[in-house]
């Protein structure tokens, strides 16, 4: 994902996260939260569309044909669902604890797999890993216990830690690797410094 894209989206889902555990004991809280995920999931994708069609390959940053068909449809994917939960959130509530269950669990295993290879390529450490796992393990917890085991405000607080949780660790990883990125390009420009005297001069 391009730079900023990234870190707007993440912006995003950090004040949406935050948010949802301020208004989590309020009443009539299910269309509350299915409001703000639709805002949430219109916003970035609106972005992500507008970026995409300004964005122009370089030798340095081009990607491949399937990043860009993953970013056209994850794009749109976001965009129409969210209109959706903003217009209809009546659709939603009755399955919320299931709905943003599963979201947590795809997007913190997307995440994992964004760190492994951040992990592999830049050298990053492996603590990387807590924020999107716990992410992963309170999603499976929401979708196997359900309600009402699980209520409306124990939805909208754990979602709302989990948004928090998964935006902050992002864009921890995000910066650690721009960090790294430009160490290595500054040691690439940089002149060695050694002294070859010419052999041939007396």
């Amino acid at each position: 994902m391009n730079t900023r894209a990234t870190i707007l989206t993440n912006i995003v889902i950090l004040a949406a996260g935050l948010l949802l555990c301020y208004v989590h004991g309020r009443e009539n809280i299910p269309h509350t939260i299915v409001f703000i995920t639709g805002v949430t999931l219109i916003i970035p994708g609106l972005i992500n569309l507008v970026l995409l069609f300004s964005h122009r390959d370089d030798s340095r940053h081009r990607p491949t044909a399937s990043m860009k068909v993953a970013g056209w449809i994850s794009s749109i994917a976001s965009v129409g669902l969210g209109v959706l939960m903003v217009v209809a959130p009546g659709l939603f509530t009755p399955v919320l604890v299931y709905i943003f269950g599963g979201v947590m669990i795809l997007a913190s295993m997307m995440l994992i797999y964004l760190m492994s290879r951040a992990v592999r390529s830049h050298g990053l450490p492996v603590w990387l890993y807590v924020g999107p796992v716990l992410v992963l393990a309170a999603g499976v917890v929401m979708v196997c216990m359900g309600q009402p085991a699980i209520t409306d405000s124990m939805v909208t607080l754990i979602t709302g830690i989990g948004m928090v949780v998964f935006s902050l660790s992002w864009l921890t990883a995000s910066y650690m690797v721009m960090r790294h990125i430009k160490a290595q390009n500054k040691v690439m420009t940089e002149p060695s410094g050694d002294y070859m005297p010419d052999r041939d001069h007396k």
